[in-house]
């Protein structure tokens, strides 16, 4: 996952990374039990020094500028040299195609709304780490997809952000850059945007301060099984990592945005309509992500 050139670490290490087809959460306990998936207590703590730190970064009206700190400068460097910015190398893990098939319907949709057709519509994952974002795409009928292996806050910094219809991304989850996404396309971009992130998230007390307006409006698609991401081959392996490269760190659901009510409201129905046809059920949709668990919950019953 890309890290930025000046981390500020406001996220613990131990959030590690997903991303989109991508990125592992960097610095989950080797020992952390997968039956637990619980969100770490430090991480909670450094994620509200970060949201405090925005507010005074907008009060400022500029970005926080610190200088990483040695530990910090190592961890993020790529030791594989396959990358054009700096990159915790713990970031680094490909989203699974399935959690692309969860949110087809939506794609499609946006698609339909723009008088386009689906190959057609511009994509953007601004986060690179293996390429496989655009192979899962392509194979559902994607093919304009952008994901370069560029360093995503430089671009914002250059005001050099690619033309595209919507945002599609698993974000790393080490340092702040949950935080610094949200910040991103919530304050300097307007389209309709899928981030793929873990349901403690939206649980944190800075969360509705961080989206803002867009907290009402978003809706939220979490798979019944917990999505299993994949280290790429090249990436050394933590222990915590089985050898296949496959890790499920947290609990983790897409957050959709839309940009206009109506179609929340519209989309919500058509998506419930679609998972409570599956047999059997793969996904649930709801309006927050307590919602989400109780739909899991109701669908595991269903199974037995």
């Amino acid at each position: 996952m890309p890290l930025s050139k000046n981390p500020t670490n406001l996220l613990s290490h131990e959030m590690g990374r997903s991303i989109k087809g991508k990125r592992t959460k960097a610095s989950i306990n080797a020992q952390a039990s997968m039956a637990t998936l619980k969100e770490p207590l430090e991480s909670e703590a450094k994620f509200s020094r970060a949201s405090k730190e925005r507010a005074t970064d907008h009060k400022n009206n500029h970005p926080t500028d610190k200088s990483p700190s040695k530990t910090e400068a190592s961890t993020a460097s790529s030791p594989h040299g396959r990358h054009a910015f700096e990159a915790n190398p713990l970031d680094h893990c490909e989203t699974p195609l399935c959690a692309y098939q969860h949110i087809q319907p939506v794609l499609k949709h946006i698609a339909q709304q723009l008088n386009v057709p689906p190959f057609q519509l511009r994509i953007w994952d601004p986060y690179y780490c293996d390429g496989t974002v655009k192979r899962h795409l392509a194979y559902l009928g994607f093919d304009n997809v952008i994901n370069q292996n560029i360093d995503f806050y430089q671009r914002i910094k250059e005001n050099d952000i690619p033309d595209h219809h919507v945002i599609v991304t698993n974000p790393p989850y080490s340092e702040n850059h949950i935080e610094k996404l949200i910040h991103f396309v919530t304050n300097k971009n307007d389209k309709p945007f899928c981030l793929l992130m873990p349901n403690w998230v939206a649980r944190k007390t800075e969360y509705t301060s961080l989206m803002g307006k867009s907290t009402n409006q978003l809706l939220y698609i979490s798979p019944i099984q917990p999505y299993t991401y994949t280290m790429p081959s090249w990436n050394q392996k933590p222990e915590h990592v089985q050898e296949t490269g496959e890790t499920t760190p947290y609990l983790s659901s897409w957050y959709i945005l839309f940009r206009d009510t109506a179609t929340t409201a519209t989309m919500e129905k058509r998506l419930d309509l679609i998972s409570k046809r599956q047999q059997p059920p793969v996904w649930v949709v709801a309006k927050t992500v307590k919602g989400l668990k109780w739909k899991i919950q109701k669908a595991n019953k269903k199974k037995k």
